[in-house]
C-alpha cells in the first residue's frame, strides 16, 4: 500500500487498488453501513454517522499526531461543563468511534468496516474505576464491531485491503490495539489470524491487564486476575490484535493470553 497522507485522506478517500479507493463514513452512508453491519451479523451504527462528535476525535488524530487523545478529553471536559450535553461517557465513545467504507472509483460503496467501544468492556469499567480512566481505556483498546463486503464484491480482496488500512489507522491514532468477537468457524478464524489477530480458545477471555494496567488504578495488582473481556455472544471466540509501536504490551498480551496461567 502506498505511503497515506493521513490529512487528505481526512478531508477524502486513499487509493487501496486501481478500482477502490476507501473513505471516512458520511452521514449518508447510514444505511448502507447498518446493512454491512446486519451482513456481518452485529449491531448496526446506531444512527451516530449524523451525530455530530462521530469521528470527531478520528479526524483530529489523522490530521495530527496525538490529536486523537487530546480530542477526547476536550469532548469529555467539554460535556462536563455543558448540563445541555446528552451524556460525558455517550458523546466521548461517539467521537472516539468511526466507520470506513470502500468505493468503487464510480462510488458506489462495496463494504465498510465499524469500529468502537465493546459494551461488555464499558459497563466493567464504569463499575470499577473513575469515567475518564475507563475511557482512557475503551480509547486506547477499541472494538472492532463490523466488517462486511456486498455479496457481488466478495472474494475480490476488498475485506483485505480495509483490514490493512485499519492497522496502519491503529498506529497513526496510537491506539494499543483492538479486539474483537469472531464467530466460531474455521473459515473466519483463519481469516483473522492471516490479517494478525490472534484467536483466543472458544470460553476463553480475553485478559487486558496489559493494557489496563498502565493506565488504570483501582484494578486488581495481578496480572493474572485480569480484568477480562469475554465474547458478547454465543457461539464468538474473543481476538485482538496489537499495534506494532507496543511491543512490550503485545509481549504481555501474548504471554497472558495466549500462555494463560492456570
Amino acid at each position: 500500500m502506498a505511503r497515506i497522507d493521513w490529512e487528505r485522506f481526512e478531508r477524502g478517500s486513499h487509493k487501496l487498488s486501481e478500482e477502490t479507493r476507501v473513505r471516512l463514513a458520511r452521514p449518508a452512508d447510514q444505511e448502507f453501513v447498518d446493512s454491512m453491519a446486519d451482513a456481518a451479523g452485529a449491531h448496526g451504527s446506531g444512527g451516530m454517522l449524523d451525530h455530530p462528535h462521530f469521528q470527531q476525535a478520528v479526524r483530529a488524530g489523522l490530521r495530527s499526531r496525538g490529536g486523537y487523545w487530546r480530542e477526547i478529553l476536550n469532548v469529555y471536559n467539554s460535556a462536563i461543563g455543558n448540563m445541555k450535553a446528552s451524556n460525558p461517557i455517550v458523546d466521548t465513545i461517539t467521537a472516539a468511534s468511526f466507520c470506513l467504507v470502500a468505493c468503487r472509483n464510480d462510488k458506489t460503496p462495496i463494504g465498510s468496516l465499524s469500529v468502537g467501544a465493546g459494551t461488555t468492556l464499558i459497563l466493567q469499567m464504569l463499575e470499577q474505576v473513575h469515567p475518564r480512566q475507563a475511557i482512557s481505556l475503551m480509547a486506547g483498546l477499541p472494538k472492532l464491531k463490523a466488517i462486511a463486503v456486498a455479496h457481488e464484491y466478495r472474494g475480490q480482496g476488498v475485506g483485505t485491503q480495509l483490514l490493512n488500512f485499519l492497522q496502519l489507522m491503529v498506529s497513526r491514532l496510537g491506539y494499543v490495539g483492538l479486539f474483537g468477537d469472531v464467530e466460531d468457524s474455521a473459515q473466519l478464524v483463519e481469516f483473522y489470524e492471516t490479517h494478525g489477530f490472534h484467536v483466543l480458545p472458544p470460553d476463553q477471555m480475553l485478559n487486558i491487564w496489559p493494557v489496563a494496567g498502565g493506565h488504570v488504578v483501582n484494578l486488581p495488582t495481578a496480572p493474572e486476575a485480569g480484568p477480562f473481556i469475554k465474547s458478547e455472544a454465543d457461539g464468538m471466540r474473543v481476538m485482538f490484535s496489537v499495534a506494532g509501536h507496543e511491543t512490550r504490551t503485545e509481549n504481555e498480551m501474548l504471554s497472558l493470553n495466549l500462555h494463560p496461567l492456570s
